[in-house]
This record gives C-alpha cells, sequence and structure tokens, in this order.
C-alpha cells in the first residue's frame, strides 16, 4: 500500500464499516463525513480500498441526489490504472450521475463501457447496477426495445444475486418503461410492489420514488385524489430528507393536480416548483418546470408567452436527446398553441413530427395528443378524411390505456369535427334536419359529452357499445344531464348510424290523433332510432296506444309498402321510470317493453371533476380560478344545459377579458360552499360509488372493481381508506 502505515489502513477499514452502518440507516450525511476521513487516512491513490471508499462516497452523494459531488468523487477513478473490475464500477457510477446531471452522451459511452468491463469480469453482483444505468440512457434516448431488455437483464441478475434492494430498483425501472409506453395500470402494480419491498427494507429514499411515480400513475388514470394522497406522501418524505430534486418533482406533479381540479393554488404550487427547480441544479428537473410553465401560459390564454416556452424548452432538450420525449411531447403541446394561433402549416409539420417520434418509441399517450392536434389542423385544412382517421385513432388509442382527460379532449374535438358548419358530416346533417313536426318541434340538446367523472366515462362507453342489444333503451337523469346527447352516441355508433334519427316529444302529445303521429314517427325512422322525450310525461291513453304499435314480435305499424317497421326506440325520462311504473303513474308492460338496457345518468353535482372540464369545452377564452371555484361549489338544479348557459352569459358580461367571479350570475355567486372540503366532498362519493358497485355485483369485489375501473386492489385500498372494510371486508352473498 506504498508503505503506508497498517493502523492506517485499519482506521480506513473500521471508518467504512460504521459508514456502511449509516448508509443502511438512511443517514448520509454521516456516511459521507466518515468516508471522507477514510479516505484522508488511506493515501495511497491506486489502493483498492481507496477505490472501495469512493464508490460508496459517490453513492452517498447519489443517494442525497447531489450527482456533480459524485461525478467529482469518481473521476479520479477513471484515469488510475486499477482492474478492471473497479473501472467498471466507477463507469457504471459515472453514467448515472452524468445521466442525471442531464449529459446523456457521456452516459451513454459510459455505461456501455461499464457493461463490457464488467462482462468480461464477470462481476454478477455490479453487471445489474450497469444494465440498469444502461437501460436509462436508452430509455432517455427513444431507444425502448434495446432499454427493456437492459433492465430485463438488471432484474434476472439482481433476483440472482438475492439483492433486494437492487431488485426493487430494476422493477421500478421496468415500471418506467411502462409509463413510456402508457401502460399506467401495468405501472402503478409495479410500483406498488416496489413500495412492498422498500417499505420492508426501510429505504425511505427509495419509497418516496414509489410513492411519487406511483401518483404520476393514478394521475393520468384520472384518479386524481389518490394521486394528490400519493404525491403528498412523498412530498414528506423528500422534506424529510431535504431531497431537493424530490421536492422539486413532486411540487410539478401536485401543480398539475391542482390545475387538472381547477384549484385556484395550483399557480402558487407552479412558483414553488420553478423555485425549487432552480435551487436543485438538475437540469432535467429545469426543463420539467419550464414545459410547466408553457402549460400555465397555455390555460391562462397567453398564446405568445406558450409558444415562446415550449419553444425555448426543445431548443434545450434537443441536442441531448433529438429523439427523447421531452422533445416530442413539447412540439404536440407547440403544435396546439400554433393551431390556436392560426398558424397552420407550422402547426401541422410539428404534430406530424410528433406523432412519427411517438409511435417510434411506442408512447401511445403522446401519439394520442399528436393524433388529436393533428386531426384538429387537417380538419382545418380541409383534409377531413386524413382529419376523421386520425382522431378515431386517437380515440381508440385513449381508450385502450384508459387516459380519461386526454379521452375527454379527443371527444370534444371529434364532435367539433362532426358539428362544424360546411364541412360536409353527413350524421350532422341529418341531425340538424328538423324531423318535425311530428309531435312538435323538440330542441336540441347543447350537452356536449365531455366525461372526467370515472362512472361518466363507463355510461358513455357503455352507450357506444349498446348497437350490440338487440332491444329499446330507457335513459334517464335529470333535466340538462345530456340524455339526448347519450341517445344521439347510441344511434351513431351503430352500423346503422346511416338511417333517420326521430325525436318524437311525448310531452305534447294529446289524446287526439295519437295513432298517426305515432305511425309518422316510427315511419320516419324506420330503420334508424326513434326517441321518445319526456317518456314519462305521456299521457295515459297514449301510453296504451304506444304499448298496442310496440308489442307483439314485430312493431304493429306498416310502411307504404305493406312492410312492418320496427325502429330502435330510446327513451328519455326525467325520472326513474320503474319507480314511476310501481307508483301507478306508467304502464308496466310497457316500462318492460321498452327498459331491454337501462342506462342512469347521474347529476352533474355527483360528478365535480365533469364542471372544470365542461367549462373549459364551453368557454372560448379563459375562465379565472375564482370564478371556477365558484362554479365547482354550486349545485347546478339544470345540470350542464345550466352550466353552458352561465358561462356564455359570463363571457359576454367580461367580453375579451377573463371570466372573473364578478361576471357570473347572482345566485352562482351567492352559493356557498359545502361545509366539507374537496378532499370529503369526492370520499363521500366514492364512498356512494364503491357502495352501489358492490351491492349490485353481490359483494364480489373483482366484478365491483371492474365496474367502478379499477385494480382489485385498488378497490381493497379505497375500502381500507374509505372506512368501508368492516362493511364490505367480508365476501357477502346477496345483493341489494
Amino acid at each position: 500500500m506504498g508503505g503506508h502505515s497498517v493502523t492506517a489502513q485499519k482506521e480506513a477499514k473500521r471508518l467504512l464499516l460504521s459508514a456502511d452502518a449509516e448508509r443502511a440507516a438512511d443517514r448520509f450525511d454521516e456516511a459521507i463525513e466518515k468516508l471522507e476521513r477514510a479516505l484522508s487516512s488511506e493515501g495511497a491513490l491506486e489502493s483498492p480500498l481507496v477505490a472501495e471508499i469512493r464508490l460508496r462516497l459517490a453513492e452517498c452523494h447519489r443517494r442525497r441526489n447531489d450527482h456533480a459531488a459524485s461525478l467529482a468523487v469518481l473521476q479520479p477513478l477513471l484515469t488510475f490504472p486499477l482492474e478492471d473490475e473497479w473501472h467498471g464500477r466507477a463507469l457504471a457510477l459515472s453514467a448515472r450521475a452524468a445521466f442525471y446531471l442531464g449529459d446523456i452522451p457521456r452516459a451513454h459511452e459510459w455505461a456501455l463501457q461499464s457493461v463490457e468491463l464488467l462482462k468480461k469480469e464477470q462481476n454478477l453482483a455490479e453487471l445489474d447496477v450497469a444494465f440498469q444505468i444502461l437501460g436509462n440512457v436508452l430509455q432517455n434516448l427513444g431507444q425502448t426495445k434495446e432499454a427493456e431488455l437492459a433492465f430485463q437483464r438488471a432484474v434476472v441478475l439482481a433476483e440472482l444475486m438475492d439483492a433486494r434492494s437492487r431488485a426493487a430498483s430494476c422493477r421500478g425501472s421496468i415500471a418506467g418503461l411502462h409509463v413510456s409506453r402508457s401502460d399506467y395500470a401495468a405501472a402503478a402494480e409495479e410500483f406498488r410492489l416496489c413500495q412492498a419491498i422498500n417499505t420492508d427494507l426501510g429505504h425511505r429514499s427509495q419509497l418516496a420514488r414509489d410513492y411519487m411515480n406511483l401518483a404520476i400513475c393514478l394521475f393520468h388514470l384520472g384518479e386524481l385524489p389518490d394521486a394528490q394522497e400519493s404525491a403528498e406522501r412523498a412530498l414528506q418524505l423528500f422534506q424529510g430528507m431535504d431531497d431537493k430534486r424530490g421536492l422539486g418533482l413532486t411540487a410539478i406533479l401536485l401543480t398539475r393536480i391542482a390545475a387538472r381540479q381547477g384549484r385556484a393554488e395550483a399557480r402558487s404550487l407552479l412558483d414553488q416548483a420553478v423555485e425549487l427547480a432552480a435551487a436543485s441544479g438538475f437540469r432535467k428537473l429545469r426543463l420539467m418546470a419550464l414545459e410547466e410553465r408553457g402549460e400555465e401560459a397555455h390555460r391562462r390564454g397567453d398564446l405568445p408567452e406558450a409558444e415562446r416556452l415550449f419553444r425555448n424548452l426543445i431548443s434545450l432538450a434537443r441536442p441531448e436527446a433529438p429523439d427523447g420525449d421531452a422533445v416530442y411531447e413539447t412540439r404536440a403541446k407547440l403544435a396546439r398553441v400554433l393551431l390556436e394561433r392560426g398558424d397552420l402549416l407550422e402547426a401541422e409539420r410539428l404534430s406530424t413530427l410528433s406523432l412519427e417520434a411517438a409511435r417510434k418509441a411506442a408512447d401511445r399517450r403522446v401519439l394520442g395528443c399528436a393524433l388529436t392536434v393533428l386531426a384538429e389542423v387537417q380538419w382545418e385544412l380541409g383534409h377531413r378524411e386524413s382529419a376523421a382517421a386520425r382522431i378515431e385513432e386517437a380515440r381508440g388509442i385513449f381508450r385502450e390505456i384508459k387516459t380519461p382527460f386526454e379521452l375527454a379532449e379527443a371527444e370534444a374535438v371529434a364532435e367539433k369535427l362532426a358539428a362544424e358548419p360546411g364541412q360536409g358530416a353527413a350524421e350532422m346533417d341529418r341531425a340538424e334536419a328538423d324531423p318535425a313536426a311530428i309531435g312538435g318541434a323538440p330542441s336540441r340538446e347543447a350537452t356536449a359529452l365531455v366525461a372526467v367523472d370515472p362512472r361518466f366515462r363507463q355510461i358513455v362507453e357503455t352507450a357506444r357499445n349498446l348497437w350490440q342489444l338487440d332491444g329499446h333503451v330507457v335513459i334517464q337523469g335529470e333535466t340538462g344531464t345530456g340524455k339526448e346527447a347519450i341517445a344521439r352516441l347510441i344511434h351513431e355508433s351503430a352500423p346503422t348510424s346511416g338511417e333517420p334519427f326521430v325525436i318524437l316529444n311525448c310531452a305534447a302529445l294529446g289524446a287526439d290523433g295519437t295513432d298517426d303521429v305515432l305511425a309518422n314517427a316510427f315511419r320516419e325512422a324506420a330503420g334508424g332510432s326513434l326517441l321518445l322525450d319526456e317518456v314519462d310525461k305521456m299521457p295515459a291513453a297514449v301510453q296504451e296506444r304506444l304499448l298496442w304499435a310496440v308489442s307483439g314480435e314485430h312493431a304493429r305499424i306498416e310502411g307504404a309498402a305493406g312492410e312492418r317497421v320496427r325502429p330502435r326506440i330510446l327513451c328519455a325520462a326525467g325520472v326513474n321510470l320503474r319507480q314511476l311504473s310501481e307508483a301507478g303513474g306508467f304502464l308496466p308492460e310497457l316500462y318492460h317493453r321498452l327498459a331491454g338496457f337501462v342506462l342512469e345518468i347521474p347529476p352533474l353535482r355527483e360528478r365535480p371533476t365533469d364542471i372544470a372540464a365542461l367549462t373549459e369545452h364551453f368557454a372560448r377564452g379563459v375562465v379565472a380560478p375564482d370564478a371556477l371555484e365558484l362554479l365547482r361549489c354550486y349545485a347546478w338544479p339544470g345540470n350542464a344545459r345550466e352550466l353552458k348557459n352561465v358561462v356564455t352569459s359570463a363571457e359576454f358580461m367580461a367580453g375579451p377579458a377573463a371570466v372573473n367571479a364578478a361576471h357570473l350570475p347572482t345566485w352562482v355567486r351567492s352559493s356557498q360552499k359545502p361545509s366539507e372540503t374537496l378532499p370529503e366532498h369526492v370520499g363521500d362519493l366514492e364512498r356512494r360509488l364503491i357502495r352501489d358497485a358492490l351491492q349490485a355485483t353481490g359483494g364480489n369485489k373483482v366484478q365491483a372493481a371492474k365496474r367502478l375501473g379499477v385494480s382489485r386492489k385498488g378497490l381493497i385500498d379505497r375500502l381500507k381508506r374509505l372506512g368501508l372494510w368492516d362493511e364490505f371486508g367480508r365476501p357477502r352473498t346477496g345483493g341489494r
């Protein structure tokens, strides 16, 4: 050891063992202090003991997210004439530090060298780390297939060495790959597995990342209360460790959750996130903060500022990872801004570039977002067939990956394209045609099918598939909830969508001439759909004539050529039609003829997440947070139709300015906030939905979870969190 004293060597080894104990307890400051003393006491620069001390010191700096210090400690090892094993380990950790510092090319070079050296030395105990780091770099470069292979090798090696902590870390990387492919449900399950391992091992820093990553998955899946809870747990752990990178990432995530929920504190959370990102020194975190600033500018309608920020982000991210997710996702967002500014050709170019890169990287969520923007751009440019194909592909992607926010946006775009005047959309031309003066001219529903609430999303999805059911449908719900829009969706989703869609206002029917009115309506809708609007207000005499018309194997009304006509009958009712029939207000036999399937549309007050989404859909400009908060607190007896009217009148009052609280009607401004907080309100809603699902399935948790759109474990977690475990913890044998 270069003549160095045996005593100094023993002291260095003693300090090394003591530092290991501090590291195991996550006391990294104390571990660093002891390792630095060990380094100064063992003076031979080329000794394996010094190399081991530097490697562990670098790991401690990494666990504190001080990657610059980690790299500085490792640099001498890259030039020491040490054995390949030590050199390979030093290269692996140097690659990790360079990766987190944003030096992707150097990280790639070092990671490849590390893998080759450790394979040559057959050092299986360290090779899993090298493969994991290489996988992270390859994923950042958009080489997802190669990244997946590296992660799989890392897991096999870690499990072979029975290294639970490293195996959990590698599984976390695989979960991250699931996230990059938009398979958020699979990623969430992996992160929950990592949580269990790291909780058992007592690894707080890794556990904090598990909570944060799980929150990201839940956010994309639309489970905002659970996402916020998981993010807040991560925040507490990061605060306890003074982890600036973790604090910054979690602050950005909480900003996005608050913005999605329309909460006023989103802006203050963003300010905190930007401040943390600037103080952290982490390049990727600063880029994420820049992205969120661009999103915020877009939300408040400052399109020039949003464009400037997004272009700046692309120019910063492109040199290091030209095909990385930061570049192609930001291009899609910039394309949206340029579309709104009227620069269609540049928007088309950017959205096409984003689409191609996302498809190559198998990033389905961003692919769907790029398709949605490109569909709008191409529609504006007159490429109608291509636009229709693009938006249909986007809708299919979002349904498959179960991302409700993006699906709602795609559905809104699809509806906008279909409703665009003069664009030749045959289905909408038929819908706009006055079907009649059959029983009076019905008014069109103005309600948009914007669905963020999981329960309403399920109803919309069910409506799309009802054409497969050979039977009539009852759609019931309060006024303004969108019953006619759901009926149109059922009709337009069927192979017979090219046939007529006819509306008959049952409340306007009288006893005189009923047979002629019914016959004309049936003949007009032959082969298509007949919507019996306000069927619950149909007079008793008319109910009897309708029962005659629909009874028997085929409808009794004949067409002009003598053939029996049998349109699909859709009924819209403002009350529970079964209960009305049981109370004697509706013929029970007629009800059972019509109710082949019943869709219950929940009122807007029971789906608070849809209030912000609908407001954004109805508004042409910006709605300020104070106005949005009042809109969320109002009970909406007229549901979505009333919300549309309020937003329209408020924008008229605001003129070109943003809508604020002063522009809202008096009755909305005077509405009192509910006594419970938003989480409490959402918790009550969750309890009701879970009770309904479990009662409907006889306590079967698998079936109930499927109805609710969550995993079985997710349902069990909610039962415990919401205090329902004692009520539903054991299997039930009966239904309601």
